[in-house]
């Protein structure tokens, strides 16, 4: 990544500046991404254990 930016023009030092800082952010959006899933997985949870009380409530009666 850093040679992409020495492409682009930039000096090596700033190349490598700039990198850390492309690599921290797209860290930073699959961290974010990670955790709504995780949400997403725990409302399913939910859901489920919902359906499941659901029917047993309706067999008691």
């Amino acid at each position: 990544m850093t040679h992409g930016f020495e492409a682009l023009g930039y000096a090596a030092d700033q190349a490598h500046s700039l990198a850390l800082a492309q690599i921290d952010r797209i860290v930073a959006q699959q961290a974010n991404f990670l955790s709504a899933m995780d949400g997403f997985y725990f409302l399913i949870g939910v859901a489920l254990v919902g359906g499941v009380i659901a029917i047993w409530q309706k067999r008691i009666d």
